[in-house]
């Protein structure tokens, strides 16, 4: 591959390494966690860098949703890392064994260049499955809304009929 990106989740913050051919570092940034922000900087290094992101191998700890949903829908390769693997893989490359997100982020992209063994190829999608499973996530994001709604509404009517349901009792 041209590219190796290597990506570290975290529920606010996603670290990005970006490697080039050489294995040298040509990005290595922290992004909030929001598709659009990692679409817009994709965009913004495939232009830099005159390469297509369909042929830059991504390495991830493991198969958080949004991120694959992107990469997915960029037909981007990705490679998952089991993450009781990292902390073997850090052990390898340095003696602390103190997380760091842009370490471990240039970790995974360097340990799919040199060891590629250790992670579990993904197949990019057609694109009828990536939509069946965007609308399998709405589907479940408006029943999660719903009955968040639904048990809205039970708590407001118990509490403004309460008396009227002492009374039905008595």
């Amino acid at each position: 591959p041209s590219f190796t990106l290597g990506i570290d989740w975290g529920r606010k913050e996603l670290q990005f390494c970006l490697l080039n051919e050489y294995g040298d570092i040509f990005d290595n940034r922290a992004l909030a966690n929001e598709p659009e922000t990692v679409l817009a900087w994709l965009t913004q290094w495939s232009a830099q860098t005159k390469s297509d992101v369909k042929s830059w191998h991504v390495a991830i700890e493991s198969a958080h949703p949004p991120v694959v949903r992107l990469l997915e829908s960029l037909g981007m390769a990705y490679f998952i890392l089991h993450p009781q693997h990292t902390p073997r893989l850090r052990q390898l490359f340095r003696q602390s064994k103190a997380k760091d997100d842009a370490h471990d982020a240039w970790l995974l992209a360097t340990s799919l260049r040199k060891m590629p063994e250790c992670f579990e190829s993904q197949e990019t999608p057609q694109e009828s499955v990536i939509a069946l499973k965007y609308t399998v996530d709405f589907y479940q994001d408006c029943v999660k809304r719903s009955t968040q709604l639904i048990n809205k509404i039970h708590a407001l009517l118990e509490k403004g009929f309460a008396p009227l349901y002492r009374l039905k009792l008595d």
